[in-house]
């Protein structure tokens, strides 16, 4: 898996791109095979205003069948990755099972 961290208003400190690397490879570790590119893109909608505004948007390049996104806005940005990664994960999930039981007529 590569991953890229992209931060749009929001501050990328090294603690932020460990917590997301960590989340991601935890959640993600059994379709490691399937998975390219991984990119996490966090902003902040709001500016200075403040309120429930930290947006993850994830998209993964899933091997067989495309991109899968999942995002989500929390008011604290680590609180935002983990819950577009958990979307992410039964995004994937929900992918790879459709695929695999969508076969051609009279194959076993």
């Amino acid at each position: 898996m590569r991953l890229s961290l992209q931060c749009h208003g929001v501050e990328r400190t090294e603690e932020l791109q460990a917590h997301c690397e960590r989340r991601l490879e935890t959640a993600l570790a059994r379709f490691e095979r399937r998975l390219g590119r991984v990119t996490a893109n966090l902003s902040d909608q709001n500016g200075p205003r403040g309120g429930i505004d930290q947006l993850c948007r994830i998209v993964a390049h899933i091997h067989g069948i495309g991109d899968v996104v999942a995002e989500a806005c929390e008011q604290a940005a680590g609180a935002a990755i983990n819950k577009a990664v958990d979307r992410l994960n039964a995004a994937i999930s929900h992918a790879v099972d459709r695929k695999r039981n969508l076969r051609p007529a009279g194959v076993q």
